[in-house]
């Protein structure tokens, strides 16, 4: 009987190559899309009237850092604040109905989805605008919680009744920041700088915000490196924890913070000495209204 061969091992199966998916294009940067509703204003958006992104918005937005270091700057160096400038018109009925329509009672879906469709136009990139829209469309949500409204129930039911002049006071403050987020340095240099602005600009725009938290040590880091004997008037730290929400550190936490990023900086020979009359070497400045915030 003869022998019976080993069995052959089977060759291995060859797996092809399996070709790596295609990279997922990225999309637009988010700060840049942000710095772009902040430079048009939110405005524009809700009453359904912009039309086209002119060129002047798009490089006010590409120059939105340099314009906060300049205002904060020009902050830090002025001994008096700023004339303040008149208020935007505002019209609170007329905001409201820009807010709270859907976006307005009479339009059909149809009419609604042309209106998205001339705002998409509006902008160079499509990407680009649906991310603005999609921000706006945050923002818009958010003003719209924060409208003042009062009820008074009556014998026959709730019935509307106008709010009271201070809410509407505070919320037209929230309503300038949608349209100009950066204006609340204007205020800050006009020590007319509030809380509930800040807290504003911090939710409807954060990394705009943030770029003027960092803004701030930077600015005070050029001012220490340049001069080691600066110092802020005690209304001016004021002011500056107010817009970095930094109310509840003492000065001399800020102090020890920065005292690390002095320490890194490349020290440059100090500079000659100002006068005495100089405010920012001076002692603390008067109270007002700006201390009590």
């Amino acid at each position: 009987m003869s022998a019976v061969p080993p069995p052959v091992p089977a060759a291995p199966v060859q797996t092809p190559p399996q070709e790596a998916p295609p990279p997922v294009p990225a999309g637009p940067d988010p700060a840049q899309v942000e710095a772009l509703v902040a430079a048009i204003g939110i405005q524009p958006f809700v009453s359904h009237t912009l039309r086209k992104v002119a060129d002047y918005q798009y490089q006010r937005a590409e120059k939105l850092p340099a314009e906060i270091d300049r205002k904060l700057l020009r902050f830090m160096t002025r001994d008096e604040p700023e004339p303040v400038a008149p208020l935007p018109d505002f019209d609170f009925d007329e905001v409201r109905g820009w807010l709270e329509g859907p976006p307005g009672a009479d339009q059909t879906e149809a009419e609604t989805h042309a209106q998205l469709q001339r705002t998409i136009a509006a902008f160079h990139d499509g990407d680009f605008a649906l991310a603005a829209v999609q921000l706006v469309a945050k923002i818009r949500a958010y003003l719209v919680q924060r409208i003042p409204k009062r009820v008074h129930m009556s014998l026959a039911g709730p019935e509307d009744e106008p709010p009271a002049h201070a809410d509407v006071a505070r919320f037209r403050r929230l309503w300038q920041v949608a349209c100009d987020p950066v204006g609340i340095l204007d205020d800050l240099n006009e020590y007319a700088l509030s809380r509930d602005q800040v807290a504003g600009c911090a939710d409807m725009f954060p990394l705009t915000w943030k770029r003027m938290d960092e803004g701030i040590t930077q600015v005070l880091t050029h001012k220490k490196t340049v001069d080691p004997k600066f110092r802020l008037l005690r209304q001016k730290e004021t002011l500056l924890r107010v817009l970095g929400k930094r109310q509840d550190r003492t000065a001399d936490q800020l102090a020890s913070d920065l005292q690390a990023l002095y320490a890194a900086q490349p020290q440059k020979p100090a500079a000659n000495k100002p006068s005495a009359a100089s405010g920012n070497q001076g002692a603390d400045s008067e109270s007002t209204d700006a201390q009590r915030i």
